[in-house]
Order: C-alpha cells, then structure tokens, then sequence
C-alpha cells in the first residue's frame, strides 16, 4: 500500500482556526449575547445610568443561566446538541483532503467520513472513507516535520473483545469511599499485540473515575499493575481493573454511586490509536452491587 503524506494550505489552517473561534463562541453562547448587547444598548441609551446598570447585570446573570443551560460540563463524555458543532471543527481541512488526497489503496477519491469521537476536533479523530475500495484512513499529524503535514493511515477493525464478568466494591484503603473491581475478559483475535490503556468509568451521578489495570503475571507470582496494559496477539487474557485508591489521588466511589459504563482506548505495535470504547456495565451486576451496598 502507498504511503501518502500531504500538506494542508497555510490559508486552509488560518480558516479553520477562525472558524473554531466562532464555533466555540457560538457553542457558549457568546456571539449570539453580542448581538443582543448591541441591540439592548441601542435600545437603552436614553436610560438613567441606574437603569443601565439593572438592565446590564440582568443580562450577564442571563448569559450565565443560557450557558449552564447549552453546555452541561458534568456529562462524561462531553456531548454537544447540535450536529453542527461536530462538522464544524474539522470542516476545510476535510474538504480539502476529499477534493485533493487520493485513497493510498487504490487512488481514488474520498467519497464520505465519518467521525471517530463523539466531537472530533483534530483530523486524527476523523476516518475518511475510499469511494472505490471502502477502506478507511485517518490523518495523522507527522510529528517530525513542519506544522500542517499529515499522513493517512489506515483505520482498522477492532479485533480485540473486552467481556465485563463480574464488579464487586470495597472499603477503600486511602479514599473515604469504595474501591470499584472490575473483572474482564480480553480476547485479541489479531495479528499485532495492543495495548488497552486509559481506562476510567461514569457512575449514575454523571461522575468520571479514573482506573488502573492489574493481573496475575504469567512468568512469576506477583501481580503487573498499571496502564497500558499488553495484550499479545490471539490471546485471552484475565484482567482486572480498580478505581485508583492512592493517598493523593482518590477515585473511590461514594455509597450512592452506582457504574454506569467502562471506558478504555486500544493502540497497536504499529502506532495506531483506535478511538476510544465504553461498555455499558450489565444491569444484573449493578442491580446485585445495589443491593449489596443498601
């Protein structure tokens, strides 16, 4: 397959950064609160200066409320209401790419894409489809070389298989609360060896906690700790991740939580970053961790 590595326009990248900008302050609330303030101002200036002050807090208190109210920063992952924003942030470097790279497969055109995060802001985190032999390639910034040079590498199928067989709590050792254990099963049906790294969960109060992996080690009574974790090709292996319970970094969970879903991200000996997974945690196990706890 022909490695094809490409530069995005120095223009092409001024563009999009302004257009990030107006997305961003239109996702907030900000650009729309402008116009008001104009309008408002207009409206107001044969007013008393105490009558301009009451109007100019109100509408910053309204600002406020309308921002709390479009961007809810407690939902884990961060979820955006309208489409718009998630084609926004990537829109000309896309379109430049569509109109001018070639698929290093077969050499045809980039019919469509599609989105490898729930709000892909940096190519990377997009997968652009071949109109001809339907492979997909992701644009990868080259590190070594100036700014605004990519090159496409193909997105893989996921063949590893992560299987939840059990969750169970205890008193955490440093934490106020529990530490959470999850027991996996991880199957890799592949060719290369991946690593399974950043793992963390979200519990029923919309709260993110961080995990860690560890397993018995094959060669040696002991257990491997940490992430990520490595998992050989055509392999199974039995896994278990906790929330971390360190004296400085205190992930336990609450008596009223409850998880929800488990996140983690997988990467090959090739260099290849999958996008991140969740696994929504079966509800036979919650409902038996529930009843454990009250």
């Amino acid at each position: 397959m022909e490695k094809v590595t490409f530069r995005i326009p120095l223009s092409v990248s001024i563009a999009q950064a302004f257009i990030t900008i107006l997305v961003g302050f239109l996702e907030f609330g900000v650009i729309p609160f402008f116009l008001i303030l104009i309008i408002v101002g207009v409206f107001v200036k044969g007013l008393s200066k105490e009558f301009r002050e009451i109007i100019g807090f109100g509408l910053i208190f309204a600002m406020a409320v309308y921002v709390l109210m479009i961007h809810d920063v407690s939902k884990e992952p961060i979820t955006v209401k309208l489409e718009f924003f998630r084609k926004a942030y990537t829109y000309l470097p896309r379109r430049y790419i569509m109109k001018n790279v070639r698929c290093p497969n077969c050499g045809s055109r980039f019919k469509g894409w599609r989105k490898l995060e729930v709000v892909p802001i940096y190519l990377d985190e997009i997968a652009l489809i071949c109109g001809n032999c339907g492979k997909e390639f992701a644009p990868y910034p080259c590190t070594d070389t100036f700014f605004g040079v990519y090159t496409l590498k193909e997105v893989r199928r996921q063949v590893v298989k992560v299987n939840i067989d059990d969750i169970y709590l205890d008193k955490a050792i440093y934490g106020r609360g529990y530490t959470l254990y999850i027991k996996l099963t991880i199957k890799n049906r592949g060719e290369h060896k991946m690593w399974i790294s950043f793992p963390y969960v979200i519990t029923n109060k919309k709260k993110m906690h961080l995990c860690l992996f560890d397993r018995v080690a094959e060669d040696k009574d002991s257990i491997e700790e940490g992430s990520p974790m490595e998992i050989p090709p055509h392999s199974t292996m039995q896994v278990t991740a906790k929330t971390l319970d360190l004296e400085k970094i205190d992930q336990s969970l609450s008596k009223s939580e409850i998880p929800v879903k488990f996140f983690y991200r997988l990467s090959d000996d090739q260099g290849i970053q999958y996008p991140e997974r969740s696994i929504k945690i079966p509800e036979e196990l919650t409902e038996r961790l529930e009843s454990s706890i009250y």
